[in-house]
């Protein structure tokens, strides 16, 4: 992320530089940008005006489907609970999720202990959080 000043009357630019991961690539070789869009609309609306961070964590992706990414809801609420420790076909497992949120929480606990911060992330993440936290 950078942020740029701006001359005298001009608004401040923001950029927010993104790579590209395999599993953002859906099986017809798509980039599937609405998992950027939504977190960076949520950011931009949260803290527009702000000389507060704005921090992008891949470990707070969705849990990837791989081979199903972008199925229907219904088969994701069917399937759901068979893919805990199984991961879904070329994706992962809601467990591989888990650890990947739990590093972030390491990791957050040794850069921000003592801070106020925001989350912004996934149903599957927040999942993994309440997992960590509430037990």
């Amino acid at each position: 992320m950078r942020r740029e000043g701006a001359a005298a009357g001009e608004p401040e630019r923001f950029e927010l530089s993104i790579p590209v991961l395999p599993e953002d690539i859906d099986t017809n070789g798509h980039v599937n940008n609405v998992v950027y869009l939504k977190w960076i609309e949520t950011a931009r609306i949260a803290f527009e005006g702000s000389s507060l961070p704005v921090i992008r964590d891949p470990r707070l992706r969705e849990c990837n489907y791989g081979l199903l990414n972008g199925m229907p809801r219904d088969q994701l609420d069917r399937e759901r609970a068979t893919h805990l420790d199984v991961p879904w076909p070329g994706g992962e497992s809601y467990r591989d999720v888990v650890d990947r949120t739990a590093r972030f929480l390491e990791d957050l606990i040794r850069d921000w202990d003592g801070t106020r911060i925001l989350v912004i992330a996934h149903s599957a993440n927040q999942w993994a959080l309440d997992h960590l936290l509430l037990g």
